[in-house]
């Protein structure tokens, strides 16, 4: 299980974010080596508020959950691939790359378009393993589910999983 949070960057200062996501799921986030890191989805790019850019603000709000934690628990960015152009190289969250793109999860990439976005890549190149989670589909099936299920893959070993899952993809 993880815990997850829609971003609002142009509503709120990332500190009312990051105080709003504990109060609701902080009883949720463990770093016990079983739960995945807490995850915060980007899709509205109108501006910030309280920081001068998309980077500033996802790393004030990684800042800011990480304090409230015992332990060094990094946050994971939920981003299209053509999204992550609104960020830069000092972003501190763990790419979570959104692209259904019809790849083997197993033996593909996310990194297919808008691969100069991949901004922690500093090769920039097409079919890049730098990734955490990869969002493979919007329609899958699982077994005692109705309805489609997003399915996602992980992008390493069981101890980086364990781990603080910091930036960098194996």
């Amino acid at each position: 299980m993880g815990a997850y949070h829609f971003a609002h960057p142009d509503v709120n200062c990332p500190s009312a974010e990051a105080n709003h996501f504990w109060n609701v799921a902080g009883a949720y986030t463990l770093a016990e080596g079983k739960s995945l890191s807490p995850a915060i989805d980007f899709e509205i790019f109108n501006g910030t508020a309280c920081q001068p850019g998309y980077t500033a603000w996802a790393n004030a709000f990684n800042t800011a959950v990480k304090a409230k934690t015992s332990s060094s628990l990094n946050c994971q960015i939920i981003i299209s691939t053509c999204s992550g152009c609104n960020f830069n190289s000092n972003i501190t969250l763990g790419p979570w790359v959104l692209n259904y793109n019809g790849q083997n999860l197993f033996t593909g990439s996310p990194w297919t378009t808008c691969c100069t976005c991949n901004v922690w890549d500093s090769t920039h190149k097409c079919g890049s393993t730098v990734w955490n989670y990869w969002g493979v589909s919007s329609t899958g099936a699982i077994s005692g589910v109705s309805g489609n299920c997003d399915l996602d893959a992980f992008n390493g070993n069981l101890s980086f999983l364990k781990s603080s899952q910091g930036v960098g993809g194996i």
